[in-house]
């Protein structure tokens, strides 16, 4: 079966991650993966995987000739669906899985910022109801898709990872150069915290560096870092805030870096302060690896996180109680608990048996 794969662009994020599992776990399939630019060489590696950056309309994806389409984010949808392009591909079946309902951005906003979520909402219940199923992360996710959308269309498909290759690749990574350590120059006494994200308003950056800062004196006599890798829109105003709340002592802006995950055996703790997730990635890379978590109690972390027991969590925008967790201990076997957890429920194998199971069903039925 051929598949094409559509997202925004192509680039390091969950959503390529995500495609690259399904990819190795399904070398039996071809992967046409077209976004608009970008370039993974991480995907291009794959024998089974095509890279084309040119779009996403119907009439490239359709060039292909594929017997099904996947669709990762809203922008890739509307190129297929919108306008010139809508309804040109009639006989494919679609498939759209949600990385988080994004329309929660406006949840945060008063009026008159609420009124684009409202043309949002508008618009993605239009795109969501003309594909064939919509793929939620998480059953929070799947029940405001059916409540907020009047959705009937909607499967629940966990994220997994696949547990041994990230090991290999991990231990290949830390072989080819320095660490973050290394890098940051820390010394062996100091404790080294990371969040690695997108800086966008949803991954709630922000919220961590207003908890450092309130918790600066502690921190300082800690020795703590805080390593932030990750690149995007707020960068320059997060690094502007963390001047103005005088703690650019205390974090460190690192950037986008390939292969990013090899960090996560060096740091005490993953933090993950976002405003709202589908099922982070990073959340079951740590995991995996055995490393404990600070992360916000939000859909799709909660669901995962047990409070005390396989991580510590903190409401929603919280950055007093953030603070609070950030000067306590970290209990080591908190991340051997998340790691049972996420061994047991998150397997890449079992997610693309259930996306392949998914696919074949829509082929067969005759839609494609």
């Amino acid at each position: 079966m051929k598949i094409a794969m559509l997202t925004d662009r192509v680039q390091l994020g969950g959503g390529c991650e995500h495609i690259r599992q399904l990819a190795m776990a399904l070398p039996r399939h071809e992967f046409v993966v077209c976004g608009d630019g970008g370039g993974s060489r991480a995907l291009a590696a794959l024998p089974n995987v095509t890279l084309q950056t040119r779009g996403c309309d119907w009439k490239t994806v359709a060039s292909h000739r594929p017997d099904l389409v996947h669709v990762h984010h809203l922008r890739a949808l509307c190129a297929l669906l919108v306008g010139w392009g809508k309804g040109r591909l009639p006989s494919l079946p679609i498939v759209n899985t949600l990385h988080g309902v994004h329309v929660r951005r406006y949840d945060f906003a008063r009026f008159p910022q609420t009124l684009p979520g409202i043309a949002r909402k508008a618009l993605e219940r239009s795109l969501f109801q003309q594909v064939a199923i919509n793929v939620a992360l998480t059953e929070d996710d799947a029940r405001l898709l059916r409540e907020l959308y009047g959705l009937r269309n909607v499967r629940v498909i966990a994220n997994g990872i696949d547990h041994a290759r990230l090991r290999a690749e991990v231990a290949r990574e830390n072989d080819k150069g320095p660490g973050l350590r290394q890098t940051l120059g820390l010394t062996p006494d100091r404790r080294l915290l990371l969040t690695l994200a997108r800086l966008d308003f949803a991954k709630g950056v922000d919220i961590l560096i207003e908890a450092v800062a309130r918790a600066q004196e502690r921190l300082r006599q800690r020795g703590d870092c805080f390593a932030i890798v990750g690149d995007g829109p707020l960068r320059g105003e997060l690094e502007r805030l963390a001047r103005r709340r005088g703690v650019t002592d205390l974090v460190a802006f690192v950037g986008a870096v390939s292969g990013a995950r090899r960090f996560l055996v060096e740091a005490k703790a993953l933090i993950i302060p976002s405003r709202w997730e589908g099922l982070p990635l990073v959340l079951l890379e740590a995991g995996s690896l055995g490393r404990p978590v600070i992360a916000a109690r939000v859909a799709g972390i909660a669901g995962i996180v047990e409070d005390g027991v396989s991580g510590r969590l903190f409401d929603c925008g919280d950055a007093a109680a953030l603070a609070r967790l950030l000067v306590e201990d970290i209990a080591d076997e908190t991340g051997a608990n998340l790691r049972a957890r996420v061994l047991s429920d998150h397997d890449s194998s079992a997610m693309a048996r259930a996306h392949e199971a998914l696919y074949d069903a829509l082929v067969s039925r005759g839609l494609a």
